[in-house]
């Protein structure tokens, strides 16, 4: 380590690599996904600002969002770029944000991390932006218009990476940013996972005509995003974690801001509405509140 003298001990290196995830992963799943995608909360600005601002290197809040409700609207057909089913795993994982089919360039761009942080900083505001008339009701939103124009979005995703990358190196020197290195690439892989993994693999306990699945193992370490096929089956849903046992720490922290104040308008399906479209009708939890009628309404 030369003469860099380390502040922290590396004991406090997990910690320290859990407070920098925890963050983005909310900002991905509560805010661009759940929130703002399908409006199925309302998030103080004092919480949403800063969550997106945090996750930006996933994309413009109004490319993301627009991306996303095509996704939707179009899922698991040839229209849809996340369908692996369609257009193979690399292409739904990665490819679709170069337009790039080569298996090679795939597995380069979602492995490269903060190079592939500091690519999107110019690349991402620039492309994929066609279905942003979707997302007309974000960019009416001064601070995430603001956050999608090339030079601001390019500020924030260096600045992300700046801080992260320097940070990390004051407190425990050169060898941590090899780790850094790690949960920076699993940002990406596991986020587009969400998108590709779960339209080939995981449970499908609801009728749905997509391919979508549920993945334990990718809930866990998403935030609850890997609850795909719930998500899918029930989009304005803030709780994707519908059944017994499936934890989903994004519905936990927006319940925590609900009863701060931070939060309002939880919009989640009734006992009923699940046991009515569950494949299997079994015994549910009774304390998934009903919808408003607004709320009926899926995008």
């Amino acid at each position: 380590m030369g003469n860099h003298v380390r502040m922290l001990s590396w004991w406090w290196l997990p910690v320290w690599m859990f407070a920098l995830a925890a963050p983005v992963a909310l900002g991905v799943s509560l805010m661009y996904h759940r929130v703002l995608t399908h409006r199925s909360a309302v998030i103080s600005p004092l919480v949403a600002y800063p969550l997106v601002a945090i996750a930006a290197p996933a994309g413009t809040p109004v490319g993301w969002i627009g991306n996303h409700r095509h996704h939707h609207r179009v899922t698991d057909t040839p229209d849809d770029p996340h369908s692996p089913g369609e257009h193979g795993f690399w292409y739904a994982h990665a490819g679709w944000y170069l337009g790039a089919r080569s298996v090679p360039v795939c597995i380069l761009y979602s492995v490269a991390g903060p190079i592939r942080m500091l690519f999107d900083a110019w690349w991402r505001p620039r492309t994929g932006m066609e279905f942003a008339h979707l997302a007309r009701d974000v960019a009416r939103d001064p601070f995430y218009r603001w956050l999608s124009r090339p030079g601001p979005y390019a500020a924030v995703v260096v600045s992300h990476v700046l801080i992260t990358w320097s940070l990390t190196w004051l407190l425990f020197g050169p060898w941590a940013l090899v780790v850094l290195y790690a949960l920076q690439v699993g940002y990406f892989v596991l986020g587009d996972a969400v998108n590709s993994w779960t339209h080939l693999h995981g449970d499908r306990p609801f009728r749905s005509d997509d391919h979508s699945g549920n993945v334990a193992w990718l809930a866990l370490l998403t935030a609850g995003d890997g609850w795909h096929h719930n998500h899918h089956v029930f989009p304005t849903s803030i709780r994707h974690g519908l059944l017994p046992g499936q934890v989903d720490p994004s519905y936990g922290f927006c319940r925590g801001l609900q009863r701060l104040g931070l939060a309002s308008d939880l919009r989640e399906p009734s006992p009923e509405m699940l046991r009515a479209r569950l494949v299997n009708p079994r015994p549910l939890r009774s304390d998934v509140r009903p919808l408003s009628p607004r709320s009926q309404r899926s995008r």
